[in-house]
């Protein structure tokens, strides 16, 4: 095989199921879709030189880029080069809140496996530490859209990255339900210049707020298997954005909110203004909120505001 392809997504995490450490296991579901009018197409080819080329400078992802083809081909034993092209769209950079450097370095594993006809499976990410947080991230490469990712089983074969926490090693779940969603409008409040903890910081801030109480992932739970499921499939959308506020309210969320900068935060309070809802996405900064209706946004200090038709994947600037 001489060239192989994938195009993956920005992605908006709406929240998760349980971080509780009720089953051994911190990656116990969430939910989130793909901005998939917003793609990052990643092409990888043989090549007498390993070459990387982005479209958008992220000196950040190259060096990460870098290390992980480095790791390929020690692990594989490939003395092959190859050439990286990645076709990024306007919004392309690390930590804030759109999983790029998940979408990206998975996406570029999986095509250099298949470009040296290895077999790929997607737990294969956690051999490299993508993914490591949170596997929605992961899962939406391989299935785009609206996805609700829940699930755990004790696996001992599983990579041992957070020993501390995890009484057996991490895979990812594969139990992957896609949500069809109603002609129903995202609005995405993307930041200008801000940027969310990163590194070293965003493990000390996981570090000090896990793990969450089992009465909140049991009410997170509850409320999205008898609540909010059924308020998507039905296109109720008062009860969808009423149950949203409720599962937002506990968890880890309120802790994602506080560490916002002053600006995010009075951009915060006018989508809720406007909107009965809105939250962060990961650890933010960027916002999203929802409207039964296309309608004229607000304009948000420091932040781009895109809205998309969650039914038709269509997005319009604001």
């Amino acid at each position: 095989m001489k060239k192989v392809a994938i195009t993956v997504y920005p992605r908006i995490h709406m929240f998760s199921l349980d971080l509780s450490l009720k089953n051994g296991n911190m990656k116990s579901g969430s939910m989130g879709f793909s901005l998939k009018s917003s793609p990052v197409r990643i092409a990888v080819a043989k090549s007498s030189k390993r070459t990387i080329k982005i479209s958008q400078k992220n000196q950040n992802l190259l060096e990460k880029l870098e290390e992980i083809c480095a790791k390929f081909q020690k692990n594989q034993m490939i003395d092959s080069n190859f050439e990286i092209k990645i076709d990024a769209p306007k919004y392309f950079r690390n930590h804030i809140g759109l999983g790029l450097t998940t979408q990206v370095l998975g996406g570029v594993l999986y095509c250099l496996h298949n470009l040296f006809e290895i077999h790929f499976d997607v737990d294969y990410l956690l051999k490299y530490n993508v993914g490591r947080v949170s596997a929605l991230g992961s899962q939406l490469i391989f299935n785009p859209g609206w996805i609700l990712e829940k699930g755990y089983k004790i696996d001992k074969t599983g990579e041992p990255l957070h020993p501390e926490f995890y009484e057996y090693g991490e895979f990812f779940e594969k139990s992957i339900e896609k949500l069809r969603a109603p002609n129903w409008f995202a609005i995405i409040a993307i930041p200008e210049l801000d940027e969310s903890l990163s590194n070293k910081l965003e493990d000390e801030f996981w570090d000090n707020i896990f793990p969450d109480r089992k009465k909140n992932s049991l009410e997170i739970i509850y409320e999205t298997f008898m609540n909010l499921l059924p308020a998507i499939q039905e296109s109720d959308f008062e009860r969808f954005i009423q149950c949203l506020r409720k599962i937002t309210a506990i968890g880890t969320k309120p802790c994602e909110e506080a560490i916002q900068s002053k600006t995010t935060k009075n951009a915060l309070k006018i989508l809720r203004n406007n909107y009965n809802f809105a939250s962060v996405s990961s650890l933010g900064p960027t916002l999203y909120a929802f409207s039964k209706h296309n309608e004229n946004v607000p304009k948000l200090k420091g932040f781009d505001v895109i809205t998309i038709n969650l039914g038709e994947d269509d997005e319009t600037k604001s």
